[in-house]
């Protein structure tokens, strides 16, 4: 890995922590960008809000480019056992640091791209909000802009191939019932908790009959709660129900 103006940018990057919690968003990465935009090309750069604080970011010379470079600022939260998970600190070839691929490298390459071609009013670039976890970000750009570019480039990583197309997400809840019945006696009912992740195998294997040799479907369960529901709408738990 060898030292580069981009590679600088990346290690800026990494140490703005710009997962989304109750006390945590991209806004201070937000700010970074729109900074580095504004000294260093001559685009004009929109701050778009999306709520509470969290922003896009467009940049452009021209609302009908050829070329748009896509990037998410968010990242998903740190691991408990990451040590340091915002250090940005190089070993060898290696680049530690939350965000170093997913997508920062693709951030900071969009900004040298940018500096680069300062004066292009070809290249138009997006940075959303929000992509890991709901896509408000996505949604909201194009509720304003409207482009039409004959090219969109996604700097998301891909084992360093250029892939023509990206997969597709669907997020759904479901409520499973069973029948209640004491532990003691289980045949005489439904568990529903062990129901759903029968359910979830299920699901996978019939999408995966939709599979291709250049594409695999996944069925992720992504959250469980179980237990009795009681009259008043709350869930208690028991271990011999």
């Amino acid at each position: 890995m060898e030292n580069s103006a981009t590679l600088d940018i990346l290690k800026e990057l990494i140490k703005i922590p710009s997962y989304f919690e109750e006390k945590n968003n991209e806004r201070n990465l937000g700010f970074f960008i729109m900074n580095y935009l504004k000294a260093n090309t001559d685009l004009q750069v929109d701050q778009q809000e999306v709520e509470n604080g969290r922003f896009n970011i467009i940049a452009y010379k021209n609302l009908e480019p050829k070329l748009i470079l896509f990037g998410h600022l968010d990242t998903v939260p740190p691991k408990v056992e990451t040590l340091n998970p915002f250090s940005g600190e190089q070993k060898g070839q290696k680049l530690y640091g939350l965000g170093s691929v997913d997508m920062k490298a693709g951030i900071a390459t969009m900004l040298e791209i940018a500096k680069k071609y300062r004066k292009s009013d070809q290249i138009a670039y997006i940075f959303t909000v929000d992509e890991e976890y709901e896509f408000k970000g996505a949604h909201k750009i194009i509720e304003k802009y409207i482009f039409n570019p004959e090219y969109t480039i996604n700097l998301e990583p891909t084992d360093l191939k250029i892939l023509n197309g990206c997969r597709g997400v669907t997020e759904f809840s479901f409520l499973v019932h069973g029948k209640s019945s004491h532990a003691g006696t289980k045949h005489l009912g439904v568990n529903a908790i062990e129901k759903a992740v029968e359910l979830s195998n299920l699901i996978q294997s019939e999408i995966s009959e939709f599979d291709t040799t250049d594409s695999k479907n996944s069925f992720n369960l992504a959250y469980l709660n179980g237990g009795i529901l009681s009259k008043d709408g709350n869930v208690m738990y028991s271990g011999n129900v």
